[in-house]
């Protein structure tokens, strides 16, 4: 066997297990269920919610505060839920969006953030969001993602140019790079993790649980 056939199946067996390891991460975050709470929140933790996606009332009774990464499989998997939650409840219940983007495991999570971001900013992140996670596995191995996130925009009828333009901006990159330190300075560690008014859970939700927990702040 010459060297370029060594070569070739040490680099099969690499992807191999770096795709095992993937699907492994996913099926335990989903084998956790949902997620455990952790109980009361430090009350010297402050929420900085001010430049965030939000949608719901500002006087909901409960609120719930996303900290998720776009390329994160386990994340993809807690959205169906969170989307249906999100309607389930829509009017009674407040959800803000936080960026938590593992940049030392997702090399392209900072710029699909960045991305969402730029969505935001005409209205539509919400939208391009949820396309970010049905595609999560078209641009999570892309080089350079941009045009892919470009041409999202495009399919949700945003201005190209603009959205373009705004990827290479610091205002969006600043707010993504606030979230993440948010995050890390109240001591989060994985995604997704969500707080339900001052109550921590972490994973995989079902719809199921979701109810649960909001029915019991909303009583």
């Amino acid at each position: 066997m010459d060297q370029a056939d060594k070569t070739r199946q040490l680099f099969l067996a690499g992807a191999i297990i770096l795709g095992a390891l993937i699907v492994g991460g996913l099926v335990w975050a989903i084998a956790m269920g949902p997620g455990q709470s952790n109980g009361s929140i430090d009350a010297n933790i402050v929420f900085n919610d001010d430049t965030n996606p939000v949608q719901g009332p500002s006087d909901a009774k409960a609120t719930v505060r996303i900290y998720s990464d776009f390329q994160c499989p386990a994340c993809k998997a807690a959205e169906a839920p969170l989307r249906q939650v999100m309607k389930d409840y829509e009017g009674k219940v407040r959800f803000i969006w936080n960026d938590f983007p593992l940049m030392s495991l997702h090399a392209n999570s900072k710029s699909a953030a960045i991305a969402g971001r730029c969505a935001q900013e005409q209205g539509k992140f919400w939208e391009f969001a949820a396309k970010l996670y049905d595609s999560q596995e078209q641009w999570s191995t892309l080089p350079a993602p941009s045009d892919f996130f470009i041409n999202l925009a495009d399919s949700l009828a945003l201005d190209k140019e603009h959205f373009a333009a705004c990827l290479g901006q610091d205002a969006p990159a600043a707010k993504v790079i606030g979230d993440y330190q948010e995050a890390m300075g109240m001591g989060l560690d994985s995604t997704p993790s969500f707080f339900v008014n001052r109550q921590k859970y972490v994973g995989v939700l079902d719809v199921n649980t979701w109810h649960q927990v909001l029915d019991a702040q909303l009583k």
